[in-house]
């Protein structure tokens, strides 16, 4: 069985990886998955936690509740819709100026 501190390793990772490809990249959609990378890895620590409070819950008694799917479920909605709307801008970017590259976006109108 996998433990809550393997799960939260696991998303700290994931967070890291993330966000080292969204600082060093500079392709747009590279950015951009590595975005919504980090945002699943916020999704799975929601779920990791969850777990943990569950099981302190199940231990006393209580009922144990479903929040950390929650969140991570419109975590990761609003990360589509995150990445969906960054890739039609990118689009409009590449089309407007010939490149995806998020250096050569900085300009002023082309």
């Amino acid at each position: 069985m996998i433990s809550v501190d393997q799960v939260v390793g696991l998303a700290i990772v994931l967070f890291a990886i993330g966000l080292v490809g969204a600082i060093r990249r500079r392709h747009v959609v590279v950015v951009l998955f590595g975005l919504q990378l980090s945002t699943i890895a916020a999704a799975l620590a929601f779920v990791g936690f969850n777990r943990m409070w569950a099981g302190r819950a199940l231990a006393s008694g209580e009922p144990a509740g479903l929040e950390g799917q929650a969140f991570a479920f419109v975590a990761l909605v609003v990360g589509v819709v995150q990445l969906l709307v960054g890739i039609g801008l990118g689009l409009a970017v590449l089309r407007r100026r010939g490149t995806a590259d998020v250096d050569d976006a900085r300009g002023g109108p082309a």
